[in-house]
């Protein structure tokens, strides 16, 4: 049986509810509602009483990061150009360390402790994925952003750029 929820979130008097938190039953909005491990409504301060992991309330996201950074390289903006070039060499050597990591460390502690072949053999064919994979697309950000046409035009672009007028 479920009810209908009042108009107001109980925490957030400017906000419409979307449901009833399933332990308490007290009406909560979108930004409250944390789902538990069966997908039901459960307010914040349930979530912390009952330990349950809370997913991330706004702020930046890397999705948020994301956007920001595309919507600097298509403004062809230098700063974005220079991020972008960080995280492509980041992105390689964090993918080379874990590689690492997978191959000294994980598959040697995985043989010793007795893993069936069929997991080492897994884990040798996701070694191997990411090995092929993962270095794809920093490889192809760092070549493009490197081109000197490309470095050019990030340039021209910086170059053209006045401050807005006051009016």
């Amino acid at each position: 049986m479920y009810s209908v929820p009042p108009a107001k979130c109980g925490y957030h008097a400017s906000r419409p509810a979307v449901a009833h938190c399933t332990i308490c039953g007290r009406a909560v909005c979108h930004s409250c509602a944390q789902p538990d491990n069966l997908n039901r409504p459960v307010c914040r301060p349930c979530c912390l009483y009952h330990g349950m992991k809370q997913r991330p309330s706004g702020g930046v996201t890397a999705l948020g990061v994301i956007n920001i950074v595309w919507g600097g390289l298509l403004k062809l903006r230098e700063w974005a150009r220079e991020l972008s070039l960080v995280y492509g060499v980041a992105r390689l050597v964090t993918v080379t360390i874990s590689l690492l990591v997978d191959a000294f460390w994980l598959l040697p502690a995985m043989r010793a402790a007795g893993a069936s072949e069929y997991m080492v053999s897994s884990m040798i064919f996701g070694m191997v994925v990411v090995i092929i994979s993962a270095p794809i697309y920093p490889i192809v950000l760092l070549a493009f952003l490197t081109r000197p046409m490309v470095k050019v035009q990030f340039g021209r672009q910086l170059k053209n750029w006045a401050p807005p007028s006051a009016a």
